[in-house]
């Protein structure tokens, strides 16, 4: 984990890990710390007030570091005696942390109440589960699965003012829990999903699918409770044939309010990420290999190409920025103006990783860059 202040320099950069393999999936903040999951193979992770003290064959950890990265506030391991993984976290204004992810342990911790906590019959199929952790991070407040029969796991994860947790992800269930709008779903077929759930974790206020043959990447909400989606649609999900980018958003009601495709004529697209700014603009990441994707200028992708889309509240492409480089988050920014007549610009922050040299894992860096929209002042004197 690396912290880099408003200039880029790096503040702090730490490893967190024991003897074995680990993976960083998902980051949140707030002003007390720093928050990190992922999964870990190693017996020896790093634990401090954990509420689960011994690993299984591979599980899920949530971790929180102090806010200037040097101790942990909590550590802990989440998961059952087969492999579990957490990709995404969200952290509400009380310091509670909500994780998503996939698990195929039967003993995966659920606390009675939630939404649903039924035992699977078999174990091995990886199950979607949402938990909550108290602020403290000692204790789950609820940990419920979103499943059906087959395979699901959850890649991006929300929470509005209300403390309602949006998810978004991959079924391929026929039998995984829709309900509201856009309902109906595709036999045979995995989707990606939008689900949001009470407040309390014991129902489901919505759970729509976006289409067959797609998956759910990322998701935000706005203060009103719109959430926005990004993803890809794919022609054969397991070999990447006719994959292109998606972003969607859907009303407070689960009802679809635009689905924007993002896409040239040649080539493959995936979207990985995205984020909103104060108008309801949403700023879409991910990758291309296509040299008609839409936006100016073009680049040669080589093999692919990071690239940044904003998309209106109608869901209407407004511009494109690419970089030579792959992009797998999104981050934006946008303070309140001081006076109605002072205009604030949004600050946008995308990370990814690209090849320098050649292709082998040697040559591979990670990246950060900082956009913004503020308008430049020209001196013509």
């Amino acid at each position: 984990m690396t912290k880099l202040g408003v200039d880029g320099a790096i503040q702090f950069s730490t490893f967190l890990g024991g003897g074995d393999r680990e993976y960083g999936y998902g980051i949140a903040s707030d002003a007390s710390g720093v928050y990190v999951v992922g999964q870990t193979w190693s017996n020896d992770f790093p634990k401090k007030q954990a509420m689960q003290g011994q690993n299984g064959d591979a599980d899920a950890f949530v971790t929180k570091l102090s806010p200037v990265g040097n101790r942990l506030v909590y550590s802990t391991y989440l998961g059952g005696e087969n492999g579990d993984a957490a990709f995404a976290i969200a952290v509400d204004a009380t310091q509670a942390a909500y994780v998503g992810g996939f698990t195929t342990s039967q003993g995966f911790p659920r606390i009675l109440g939630s939404y649903d906590t039924d035992e699977p019959n078999e174990g091995f199929t990886p199950r979607a589960f949402i938990s909550k952790l108290s602020p403290a991070g000692t204790k789950l407040v609820y940990s419920t699965f979103l499943a059906g029969s087959v395979v699901d796991s959850i890649s991006g994860i929300a929470i509005d003012s209300n403390l309602s947790a949006y998810v978004t992800g991959e079924t391929c269930s026929p039998d995984f829990p829709y309900a509201g709008y856009e309902a109906n779903h595709f036999i045979g077929t995995c989707e990606a999903f939008v689900t949001k759930l009470s407040p309390e974790g014991d129902s489901m206020v919505y759970s729509a699918t976006l289409g067959e043959a797609s998956v759910g990447a990322g998701i935000v909400v706005d203060a009103a409770g719109n959430a926005y989606i990004a993803g890809i649609y794919c022609g054969d999900c397991g070999d990447n044939s006719g994959n292109f980018a998606f972003a969607a958003k859907l009303l407070p009601t689960g009802k679809l309010s635009y689905l924007t495709y993002l896409n040239g004529s040649d080539g493959q697209s995936s979207g990985t990420g995205i984020g909103i700014d104060a108008n309801g603009d949403a700023y879409v990441v991910g990758n291309t290999s296509s040299t008609t994707f839409p936006g100016a200028p073009p680049i040669t992708p080589n093999p692919t190409a990071g690239f940044l889309v904003k998309i209106d509240k109608t869901g209407t492409l407004l511009y494109t920025v690419f970089l030579g480089a792959s992009i797998n988050a999104v981050a934006v920014t946008q303070p309140k103006p001081r006076t109605v007549v002072t205009p604030t610009y949004p600050t946008i922050y995308t990370a990814g990783y690209r090849y320098t040299g050649g292709v082998a894992a040697g040559h591979e860096d990670a990246f950060v860059v900082k956009l913004t929209e503020s308008p430049v002042i020209v001196n013509n004197q």
